[in-house]
């Protein structure tokens, strides 16, 4: 049986007056009171659904994210620029992008957000790290390869371009950043052949 109706409508109206605000006044904006009296929706309700401020921020972040994944198609070069070609495309125009930058600045000083943030992270690493793990196991990737490194390797530039360099991820650049990367871990990476992975 489904949710109720009245229920995903109540959810969505919260939902989208937290993103609102986080959007026009950042993180220090956002209050149990201030989302109610944005949303015409009642405290104890947004209670009903979340803990607390922390819980409908997080919740707000990831509905605005969309779950493509990284597929597993047996090519992981490919799977790779798929994958992280959404997340460029998403830094470069998604709400979430506009937001993301507050929360990190929260997580600084405030132990509860760290926390979420934490959680929230390792939710949306854990395809990426999965793909790579299938990598090592079929000798995609050469073994011994430590995933959560390479995984944060491989996206953090991503993150660096859009926050600090304010540069584009073009997808010359992406497919050179991958290119570059799978070089360093394939299993014949020590052959000295440098051919590019395709």
């Amino acid at each position: 049986m489904g949710e109720d109706p009245r229920v995903t409508r109540s959810k969505a109206c919260l939902l989208a007056a937290t993103i609102e605000i986080l959007r026009s006044e950042g993180l220090a904006g956002v209050t149990i009171e201030r989302i109610a009296a944005d949303s015409g929706v009642a405290k104890t309700t947004i209670y009903r659904h979340w803990a607390g401020r922390g819980e409908i921020v997080f919740a707000a972040l990831e509905s605005l994210m969309e779950h493509s994944g990284f597929p597993d198609t047996g090519n992981l070069g490919g799977d790779l620029r798929f994958g992280l070609g959404h997340l460029a495309e998403g830094l470069d125009e998604a709400v979430w992008a506009q937001v993301l930058p507050a929360m990190i600045a929260a997580a600084e000083h405030d132990e509860h957000i760290r926390s979420l943030s934490q959680e929230f992270v390792a939710r949306r690493r854990a395809g990426l790290e999965r793909r790579l793990q299938r990598a090592a196991e079929s000798g995609e990737i050469a073994p011994g390869i430590h995933i959560e490194m390479f995984a944060a390797a491989l996206v953090g530039p991503l993150f660096y371009r859009r926050f600090i360099s304010r540069q584009p991820v073009t997808p010359e650049l992406l497919d050179e950043h991958i290119a570059r990367m799978l070089l360093s871990v394939l299993p014949n990476a020590s052959s000295g052949s440098g051919e590019r992975p395709r």
